[in-house]
This record gives C-alpha cells, structure tokens and sequence, in this order.
C-alpha cells in the first residue's frame, strides 16, 4: 500500500496543488493530511481522493470543515471519500494500524 502524506498547508492553493500533481502520478491508495489544511475549501483540492486528516492548530472552522469532508464521503465519486479524525487518528490499513496527529498538542 502506498501512502501519500502531506501537512500544514495553510491555505496555500498553489503548493497544495503543486504537491498533489507530484503526487498523483504514485496512485496512492491513501493521501494521510496531518493537519493545518486551516479552511474547509481546501478539501475541495483533495476532491476524489481518499484522504484521512486530522485537524492541526490552525483551523478553527471545525464544523465546517467536518460537514465537508461528510458530504464529499457520502457523494465521492466511486465510494472516494474524505474521513476527518478530530485531533488523532487511529486507522488499520492494509493490516497496519497507525496513529496520525499534527503534534500541537503534548497531551495527545
């Protein structure tokens, strides 16, 4: 299984772009985003992908960002869908459980 992992994008539509055109070419079975894409249109970048993310420090539009990524799970084309974690999270893929976090936060 091949992993992409991107973080801290920060609303920078051109070098998310830029990393997801790098990125593309793999086919990745998973992009993992460990927080800080900070607004919920960045997800619209990461449309058709299955992507897992977590929040970072920098996004404070939660609610949105979560109904987003909920829409885009439901509608993704071909069952592609976007899963948000919250703060950690904690998936099995390909028989490999893993943990994701932005690190922000010392207690997690």
């Amino acid at each position: 299984m091949l992993l992409a992992i991107l973080s801290d994008t920060h609303d920078n539509v051109a070098n998310t772009r830029a990393a997801l055109e790098l990125l593309r070419p793999l086919k990745a079975d998973v992009y993992l985003h460990a927080g800080d894409l900070v607004s919920p249109e960045m997800l619209d970048y990461f449309a058709g992908l299955p992507l897992h993310f977590v929040f970072g420090n920098n996004e404070v539009e939660h609610a949105a960002i979560r109904a987003k990524a909920k829409a885009a799970a439901v509608g993704g084309a071909g069952g592609v869908g976007m899963q948000c974690h919250e703060t950690l999270a904690d998936v099995e893929l390909a028989g490999v459980r893993l943990a994701m976090l932005h690190g922000d936060d010392g207690g997690l």
